[in-house]
């Protein structure tokens, strides 16, 4: 039996956590189930948008570069939608991670190394 999802925000910082390590499944997996249990607050749509992060360097490491870049696009364009619904500091981490995930899926030689760090979660 699993451990119940935390809501709001500490579940997006469980995930931040793992991806920090580079633990980029695990990291998917955290991400993916706050958005499942908060799939329709913005916190839950943020952590969507977290979780194709992740998946996008889960591609990355299985050495499958169409997958990473078409998830670390869908990933960027929805942390830029969700920057321009957010209160105004959240908003401006989002935007900035949002940009440094569109320019890590559009280089030409991405390693999770380069990765930008999730630093878009409040607390």
């Amino acid at each position: 039996m699993s451990a119940p999802v935390p809501s709001g925000w500490s579940a997006l910082r469980a995930g931040t956590e793992l991806y920090a390590r580079s633990e980029m499944h695990a990291a998917h997996e955290a991400w993916e189930a706050a958005w499942r249990a908060r799939h329709e607050s913005f916190e839950g749509q943020v952590a969507r948008a977290l979780a194709q992060l992740a998946a996008a360097g889960v591609h990355l490491e299985s050495g499958r570069p169409a997958g990473f870049r078409s998830l670390g696009v869908k990933s960027g364009k929805r942390l830029q939608a969700l920057a321009m619904q957010a209160e105004p500091v959240v908003g401006a981490m989002l935007k900035e991670l949002a940009q440094r995930v569109v320019e890590w899926a559009a280089a030409a030689a991405p390693t999770l190394a380069e990765r930008p760090p999730a630093t878009c979660i409040p607390g």
